[in-house]
C-alpha cells in the first residue's frame, strides 16, 4: 500500500454552498427522481421478526405528510422538535419532515432518565415531541412540567392527550416543499453531555477573564452542561471522515448498519445520514444486539459498511474466536469509537470478517475528526489515528502554544481549515450560551478536553490520565 496521507490532506478544499437542507440532500432529490426513487432508503427488521422495505419515495412521501401536519401545529422554522425513539422508520421520516420544514432536532434517548428529560426539555423549549411506548412514561408522568410542549405525538400509544401519528399522517398531503435553509442555519440541538469531557471546566489553556465572565464559568460549571447547536453544513463536514473511514464510500451498491443509537452523533452523522446523503441503503433494528444477532444481521443482509462502538465488535470476536471459515465476505469497511482495539482484535476482523477496522475519535461538537483510513494510509494498533482531511488539529500546552512530537497536550479543533475556510462539521455555538461558547476556544481553537500526545509520523496517542473531570 502506499501512503496517499499526506497528498490527500494537503489538497483538500471545503466547498460548501450557501444553502443547504438536509431533509432535500438526504431525501428528497433521490425521490424526485424516476430512477432513483425505487431505490431502497431502510431495510426494516424488529426483533420478533417483523420485517418491512422503505424506498425513497415512500420515505418523501411520509416525510412530506409529517411536515405538513407539523406546520399545521405551528412548527415553523428554528422551533425545537424533541426525538424520543429507538431505530424505527419512523424516526427516520421524523428528521427528514424536521430538517424539511427548517425545524431543529432534539434527539433523546428513549431509556433517558426523567430528570435529565424534564431538564433538556424545558432548557430547549421544545414545542413538539414525538416519541413511541418505550418513552411515553417519560413525557406523561410528568406533562406539567414542560410549559412550552403543545403537542404529543405518539406511536402505539393510548392516551387522551397524545396524538397518534397514523390519525395525524391520514389527514395530511404527501407533497411538501422543503425550505430553503441556509447551511449555518441549527438542524439538530444536542444534549450530549453525560458523555463528553466538558472544555469549560477545564483550566488547561489559559484565558483571560474578567471577573464576571470568571463568576459566569464558575456558576455554570455547577449545572447541567448546555446544549450543542450543529448546522445543516456539519453533515457536509462530517463526510470527509465518513468517507475516508468507510474506505471511500460508496464502492458501489452499499448497505450499511449501525448498532448506535440514533440520539448519538456517531450514528446520526457517521451512519444514517451520510448513508442517506449518497443514496445507499441502511438496515433500521433495534440498538442493542447480541454478538449472534450481530452476526445474523451482516450476513441476512449482506452488509457492506457497519459503524459500531468498538466494545460490539470485541463481544463479537470473543463470541466467535477462531471459526472455521471466514464468517462474511461481503463487508468493505468497519468504523468503531470508542476505546482503542487491541492488535488481536484487528488481526481477528482481517482474517474472519475480511476487513481492517477503521477506528475514529471525536466528540458532537467536533464529528470524527481523528482516525484511520487503511487503504490509504497504514494503521498504527492503539493509536487515535491522524487528523482527517478538512480539519486542523493541534495539541496545546497551557498556554495555546503547540507541544513537541512526544509531549502531551490537549486536542483542538481549529474554527478553520489549512485554506482558511470554516470548518462545517465544528458545532456553531453551545444552546443560548454565547458568551460561555467563547470560553470554550482559545483563539480560533476549539478545547476538546481530551489529551494526547504525537509520535513523529502524526499520529495521536490517548492520554486518559488527563482528562478534565
Amino acid at each position: 500500500m502506499v501512503n496517499q496521507y499526506q497528498s490527500l490532506y494537503d489538497s483538500f478544499r471545503w466547498l460548501i454552498p450557501t444553502h443547504f437542507n438536509i431533509g432535500q440532500e438526504c431525501c428528497h432529490r433521490w425521490a424526485n427522481s424516476s430512477v432513483d426513487a425505487r431505490r431502497i432508503a431502510l431495510f426494516y427488521e424488529t426483533q420478533t421478526g417483523f420485517r418491512e422495505i422503505w424506498t425513497y419515495e415512500r420515505l418523501a412521501a411520509t416525510a412530506n405528510q409529517l411536515a405538513n401536519g407539523l406546520v399545521r401545529m405551528g412548527v415553523r422554522q428554528g422551533d425545537r422538535v424533541a426525538l424520543l425513539m429507538g431505530q424505527r422508520p419512523e424516526a427516520v421520516v421524523a428528521h427528514i419532515a424536521c430538517y424539511s420544514l427548517g425545524a431543529v432536532v432534539v434527539p433523546f434517548s428513549p431509556s433517558s432518565t426523567t430528570a435529565f428529560l424534564e431538564q433538556r426539555l424545558r432548557d430547549a423549549e421544545a414545542r413538539v415531541a414525538i416519541f413511541d411506548s418505550t418513552s411515553g412514561g417519560l413525557l406523561l408522568n410528568k406533562l406539567s412540567r414542560y410549559p412550552t410542549l403543545k403537542q404529543l405525538i405518539g406511536i402505539d400509544v393510548q392516551d387522551d392527550r397524545v396524538l397518534h401519528w397514523r390519525n395525524l399522517m391520514l389527514r395530511q398531503p404527501n407533497t411538501f416543499k422543503a425550505v430553503a435553509t441556509r447551511a449555518s442555519d441549527p438542524a439538530v440541538l444536542f444534549y450530549d453531555a453525560d458523555r463528553e469531557p466538558h472544555p469549560y471546566k477545564s483550566d488547561a489553556i489559559a484565558t483571560k477573564t474578567s471577573p464576571e465572565q470568571s463568576q459566569t464559568k464558575s456558576a455554570v460549571s455547577q449545572v447541567s452542561p448546555p446544549g450543542i447547536i450543529l448546522s445543516h453544513a456539519a453533515l457536509l463536514g462530517n463526510l470527509p471522515t465518513f468517507v475516508a473511514s468507510h474506505n471511500w464510500f460508496p464502492r458501489g451498491a452499499e448497505i450499511m448498519w449501525s448498532d448506535y443509537a440514533w440520539h448519538r452523533t456517531e450514528s446520526l452523522m457517521q451512519a444514517l445520514l451520510p448513508t442517506l446523503y449518497f443514496g445507499q441503503s441502511l438496515i433500521v433494528s433495534a440498538e442493542s444486539h447480541p454478538s449472534k444477532r450481530v452476526l445474523e444481521l451482516i450476513q441476512r443482509y449482506r452488509v457492506t459498511s457497519a459503524c459500531m462502538p468498538s466494545e460490539t465488535l470485541v463481544s463479537v470476536q470473543l463470541a466467535n474466536p477462531s471459526p472455521d471459515s471466514p464468517i462474511t465476505q461481503t463487508l468493505h469497511s468497519i468504523v468503531t469509537t470508542g476505546n482503542q482495539l487491541t492488535q488481536e482484535v484487528i488481526d481477528w476482523s482481517k482474517q474472519n470478517l475480511n476487513v481492517t477496522p477503521n477506528e475514529t475519535f471525536g466528540s458532537a461538537a467536533t464529528g470524527q475528526i481523528l482516525g484511520n483510513s487503511h487503504l490509504k494510509w497504514p494503521v498504527r494498533a492503539g493509536s487515535m489515528g491522524k487528523p482527517y482531511p478538512g480539519h486542523q488539529v493541534a495539541l496545546l500546552d497551557q498556554t495555546g502554544l503547540p507541544v513537541k512530537p512526544g509531549e502531551t497536550g490537549e486536542i483542538c479543533l481549529n474554527r478553520f481549515d489549512l485554506n482558511g475556510h470554516p470548518d462545517p462539521a465544528l458545532f456553531s455555538g453551545l444552546w443560548r450560551q454565547d458568551g460561555l461558547t467563547e470560553m470554550v476556544f482559545c483563539g480560533d481553537w476549539y478545547r476538546s478536553g481530551l489529551f494526547a500526545h504525537m509520535d513523529e509520523d502524526g499520529y495521536y496517542w490517548s492520554d486518559p490520565s488527563k482528562l478534565q473531570a
